[in-house]
């Protein structure tokens, strides 16, 4: 039986890298779209909770910024925590015009990250496919 799943493991394998790749890909082109389609902002870093992981697990942050769209004031949960960051600190943000809660901070470098892995998971899963084609492994 374990035989059995291990053949089939091998044999989709390309085609799950081939899917992860594009996956990242395509996540990465969003993120850099939506980057260009939000406004730029200013808000304030409120509070910074740290939750301790368990076992091999990182601690995962909240980090509440508040900022103000056209006279409301909202707070929202950045979702990371860069080194330098500590409450009261001002910083740049930006928000989705069409959902002022949303927010995320300026920069591609986690898009540019996320489509340069896809690429590689992605010709690895070709390369992996085009040599069991040709060679059968």
């Amino acid at each position: 039986m374990s035989k059995i799943i291990g053949n089939l493991l091998n044999a989709f394998a390309p085609l799950i890298l081939v899917i992860f790749g594009i996956a990242f890909i395509v996540g990465g082109v969003i993120g850099m779209r939506q980057a260009d389609s939000f406004t730029p902002t200013t808000g304030t870093i409120k509070s910074i909770e740290v939750t301790p992981g368990v076992g091999d697990e990182s601690d995962t942050y909240t980090v509440i910024v508040e900022y103000t769209v056209d006279g409301t004031t909202y707070y929202s949960d950045l979702g990371q925590l860069n080194s330098g960051d500590h409450e009261g600190k001002v910083i740049d943000i930006l928000y989705d015009p069409d959902h002022p809660e949303h927010i995320i901070q300026p920069g591609k470098k986690g898009a540019m990250i996320a489509i340069g892995l896809g690429v590689v998971v992605l010709l690895t899963g070709i390369g992996t496919g085009i040599r069991q084609i040709l060679f059968g492994r």
